[in-house]
């Protein structure tokens, strides 16, 4: 008898190394700090760097002494608590000097965004972006007036698409709208809402702005179409145009399939596990092969055959990862290393291996963080919390043969 554990696919680590780089508020431990594992997406801020004190650490007690009359307001200074500097480093044991210097700012800089309390006049929205809007009343200035704070903050909202989608979707229901002149070939086009009218849009700049030719529509515009049972709408655009009615406004659902549509390993991989639990799937024919979960996301042909599904989706034993082995462990004191090569060592045919040599393959002391390869901790990350699941469902038991 023999074990082949399903694979589980964990972030990886490299010979090339690169620090792990402290920035902002944070700044390098000193001596030879550590990671939690031995892989860098176990580096983190707080194995491998010391918090610096920042502007937000001051920020309540100071923002209680600015509405007292003092804080950044001290000995009438026309000064304000900026939010926008709360990630400032600051000197260690900084005084009110240095706090001061680096966390408020002159009423004379203040931007449209620091008047916190400010409201646009009926009719109006805050402008985007950075707009000066200096401090033009009391003595000392510390506040805006009202039509100031309109003329430099505030704008009429310009009209866009999506302000005429819901008339136009009702009349396209009924061929008006986009439809018009009688059954044009056009639809309103639910990506363009952002787009911009003029001033008072007649109706054929409106058409001209937010519909699109259905020969131009693509797989995410036809909402309402479905792929069949065990496929997936393909990601990314498509194009998928009309091929169906008097005036091309619809799409059959064969050519709806074949252009957005697809089917990957993952919608394979329920029954493939299963078979493979009872030699079959991948470890057909007694193959040393598994089925691999980093290749979830491969697609397939088009009804695919046992062979497709098998050339695409399972991999030879004798390239396995230590990542692969999920059901093995390494030594107190020591981590998996992620996807070193680990090939099987073991049974007949050779779909195992051996505890010692996983160990010996895969499993290291922690990393120190000038070891940390920031290209393979991005990966690394990105997956932790799909892995866990992972091991936490069905690879929690591995198969066995």
């Amino acid at each position: 008898m023999w074990s082949f554990r399903v694979l589980a696919v964990l972030g990886c680590v490299d010979d090339e190394r690169a620090a792990f780089t402290c920035t902002g508020q944070w700044a390098n431990k000193v001596g030879t700090p550590k990671c939690a594992g031995a892989m860098s997406s176990t580096c983190v801020e707080s194995s491998c760097c010391d918090a610096q004190p920042v502007c937000a650490d001051k920020q309540g007690a100071w923002l209680l002494a600015q509405a007292l009359g003092s804080g950044c307001r001290k000995d009438s200074a026309a000064e304000f608590w900026d939010l926008e500097k709360t990630a400032v480093v600051l000197p260690a044991s900084a005084t009110d000097a240095q706090i001061k210097a680096n966390c408020c700012t002159p009423t004379s800089e203040a931007q449209c965004s620091d008047w916190k309390l400010s409201t646009c006049s009926t009719g109006k929205v805050l402008k985007i972006g950075s707009h000066d809007a200096p401090a033009d009343s009391g003595t000392p200035m510390r506040i805006i007036t009202q039509s100031s704070f309109n003329d430099k903050c505030c704008e009429v909202p310009p009209v866009t698409c999506a302000d005429k989608q819901g008339a136009w979707l009702f009349a396209q229901v009924g061929g008006g709208g986009c439809h018009l002149p009688i059954k044009t070939a056009e639809f309103w086009d639910t990506e363009k809402t952002a787009v911009v009218l003029p001033t008072s849009a007649t109706r054929a700049q409106i058409k001209d702005k937010c519909c699109t030719l259905t020969s131009k529509a693509q797989c995410s515009d036809w909402t309402s179409s479905i792929c069949p049972t065990g496929t997936q709408r393909k990601t990314g655009s498509h194009d998928a145009p009309a091929d169906s009615g008097d005036t091309m406004l619809a799409i059959t659902q064969s050519s709806f399939n074949d252009k957005c549509c697809e089917v990957t390993c993952a919608h394979k991989q329920g029954a493939w596990l299963l078979a493979q639990g009872i030699g079959g799937g991948c470890a057909e024919n007694s193959a040393a092969e598994f089925w691999d979960l980093k290749k979830t996301a491969v697609v397939l042909p088009t009804s695919p055959t046992v062979a497709q599904i098998k050339a695409n989706c399972c991999t030879p034993s004798s390239e396995a990862q230590c990542s692969d082995w999920s059901l093995k462990t390494c030594a107190t004191g020591t981590h998996i290393t992620g996807t070193r090569a680990a090939p099987a060592n073991s049974g007949t045919p050779v779909r195992d291996l051996t505890q010692v040599k996983f160990r010996e393959v895969c499993c290291r002391a922690p990393m120190t963080c000038a070891e940390y390869d920031v290209v393979n901790a991005a990966g690394s990350r990105g997956l932790a919390v799909w892995v866990s699941f992972v091991l936490a469902g069905v690879f929690a038991t591995g198969l066995q043969y």
